[in-house]
This record gives structure tokens, sequence and C-alpha cells, in this order.
């Protein structure tokens, strides 16, 4: 069967790396492909692309009948970022990449076949607010407080400042940093970073090269930038999970209610964002909010809405109350299985089991949940208290 790059019939796409089709990009920034694979010998379709410029890029992978996955490999074959997501459920990767170098994109299949929509943007625009939460998490340790995140999104949104600017001015200017990793060796100030970042300690190779090697004369405010743009797959992975977390927090608590110690908690807390067990699940939660994202496009978030708290149980027994347009209800249900961050959970007032794709990064839960039936995602932020 024919594959289609923006329209245009390619005929099979290639099965193999070294065959991949090459991606033509409309406007040097987008693509939109339209394929099958999972007939005979074609099990995979691969794409290959040269970034324009150094930059974000979003591939989602859609219009599933059966399941799919999505890898993207840098121009050595190595995988750096993949999408698994259960079923027929859209898969995405988000990925900074480097300008004129080469990238393979692979659509996989994983079951019976299916046809697919392959979206890809590499023009998004720059999100100053992760980029901000990234240098607090770096070079403070911590989320932003509401009233600096805002101040420093202005500064830079009006052309005030730059992001490069904002790290030097941290390092340079600000007290927390001098009296945090500004006043150790840049041995132990190299292994805080790590750790804020990453959630680890520095190889030893990396070690000596910052410290003692080519790379010991690179100021700090460089160095996390070079740190976060080399960060591997897993790397990347949970530090985008810290800003996720940092985000959540920011948001939840007004200057008022800030404290210092608790925002540093909301990030350092996250360890692993596949380290996921029904022991860490049980307690209980509020709701922050939720976002609806309906199969057609529409988009709702009922965070004014809807008020719930939920307990969960050692036993996997699940209770939620909900509060939702002034109507109350009690659901119950409980957790079947947890397979690396799915929760399988059997609806008692549905009478019907369905997937969590989750995330838990104390306090927070994240449910992204799919429901066929209705035909939407929904993703719910629950904090524990």
């Amino acid at each position: 069967m024919s594959d289609l790059i923006n329209g245009i019939d390619i005929g099979d796409a290639g099965d193999f790396r070294e065959r991949a089709s090459v991606l033509s990009l409309i406007n040097n920034d987008s693509a939109s492909i339209s394929g099958s694979i999972g007939l005979g010998f074609d099990q995979s379709d691969y794409y290959r692309f040269t970034a324009p410029e150094s930059g974000s890029a979003n591939f989602t992978l859609r219009g599933l009948s059966a399941d799919a996955d999505l890898l993207l490999y840098d121009s050595a074959g190595v995988e750096i970022d993949y999408s698994e997501e259960l079923g027929v459920r859209d898969d995405s990767i988000n990925h900074y990449l480097t300008g004129g170098q080469v990238y393979y994109i692979e659509v996989d299949n994983y079951a019976s076949g299916t046809n697919y929509i392959l979206d890809v943007n590499l023009s998004l625009p720059v999100d100053i607010t992760s980029q901000v939460q990234e240098i607090y998490i770096g070079l403070l340790g911590r989320a932003a407080d509401y009233s600096g995140l805002q101040y420093w999104h202005n500064q830079i949104t009006s052309g005030a400042l730059t992001i490069e600017q904002l790290r030097a001015n941290i390092v340079s200017s600000q007290p927390e940093y001098s009296q945090g990793l500004g006043s150790m060796s840049r041995t132990d100030a190299l292994g805080v970073l790590y750790q804020n970042l990453f959630s680890r300690d520095p190889d030893g190779e990396g070690l000596e090269y910052w410290v003692r090697g080519g790379g010991s004369t690179v100021s700090f405010d460089q160095l996390v930038l070079a740190l976060v743009n080399g960060a591997s797959t897993v790397d990347r992975s949970l530090l985008d999970t810290k800003i996720e977390a940092a985000e959540t927090f920011t948001n939840s608590f007004d200057g008022i209610n800030y404290n210092a110690e608790k925002a540093a908690e909301a990030v350092q807390l996250v360890i692993s964002p596949s380290a996921l067990s029904l022991e860490d699940l049980v307690g209980y939660y509020e709701i922050i909010s939720v976002d609806v994202q309906y199969d057609s496009g529409t988009f709702i978030s009922l965070t004014d809405d809807i008020a719930a708290y939920m307990t969960i149980a050692t036993d996997g027994g699940i209770f939620q109350h909900v509060t939702l347009f002034g109507e109350s209800i009690d659901l119950y249900g409980e957790i079947i299985a947890i397979e690396n961050n799915n929760v399988l959970v059997y609806d008692e007032s549905l009478g019907e089991s369905y997937w969590w794709g989750a995330e838990y990064n104390a306090p927070y839960l994240t449910t992204d949940i799919y429901v066929d039936a209705g035909g939407y995602t929904e993703t719910d932020y629950w904090i524990m208290l």
C-alpha cells in the first residue's frame, strides 16, 4: 500500500533505517504523512530528515486502528526518544533537535497492523515558562515562585531580557545562588547540579571533563545549558517530569502560601518517572484541575466547575467523591494491575475496566484516562494531602 508525504504518493515508505524515505518539509518546518504498517513484511516505516535549525520538535502519531509506536533516532541510528502509548491512543514525542543534524523517525507496528497519520512540526513556539522552571530547578534546586516566574516571563516576552541573560543573572547576581551552588567547590557544585537536573551523580568521565578537562572553564550558567542539551533520553524524560511537577506546584500556591522548602521537595522527590507501585499511590488526594481533550479537537478545562477528593487504600481500593456543576456523586473501584506507568482500574460504577496513564511525583498524581465510549482523553491533576 502506498504512503503519502504531504499528499504526494511515495510508494511504500522504507522498512529499514538504511532505506528510510526522505521527509520533505513544508516551509522548512512541517509535514503530514498518511501511511499504513502491519501488512506482510511492512512492519515499520522509516523517514529521514535534516533539522533546519536548532529548536523543539513535535511528532504526533494518530488515527490508529491498532497499537503502534513512535521512535526517534539520531544520525547514527541511536534511539533518542520514543512514545509507546497503549492501544489506539495517540503517540507523541517532543524533543530538542540540533540544526543541520540528520534524524530518523520510525512508525513501528505493535499488533495487527493499522493506517496512521504522522504530523511533524519543527516550529513549536518556545515555552518560556518551562525554560524558566528548568533554570530554577538546575541552579536553585526548586520550583519557581509564582511572582518570580511571572516577572522573568514578562521580561523575556517583552524583549527586555533573553533566557541566556536570565541564566547569567542568577549565577552572577542572585544571593540564593551565591549561598548555594556558588559557595561550593566546582566538584561539589557539579554533583548538586546533576542531582537537581537528573536525580543522579555525574559519571566519572563527565566529572573529569567538567572539573579538570576541556569543560573546566565553562561557567555554570553555560554548564547547565550544556548538560540539558546533551541529556540522554532517560535524563531528559526525568527532567521533563521535574518541570511538570514544578509547574503544578507554582500554579497551586500564591505568593502568600509559597514555601521554598516545599518548592524544593516538589522537584527533588522526582526520582524516576517509571518507579510506580501501589505503595506509592496509597493516600488521600484532592483534585487540582481536570483537562478534557475531545477527539474532535475541542479542549475544555473543568478546574472551576469541579471539586473532588480520592482515597487509594493499601488493598488497591479507590473511592472518589466528585462534585461537578453542583451535583455530587460517589465512585468506587479498585486497582487491578500496574504495568510501568500504566494503572488498570476497575470502575464498579461503570462495570468496566480502563487504563490510567499515570505519573506519580510525590505529592502529585497525574492520571491520563482514555475512554473509548466517550471518545476523549481526560487528564486529572491530584495533590496528596
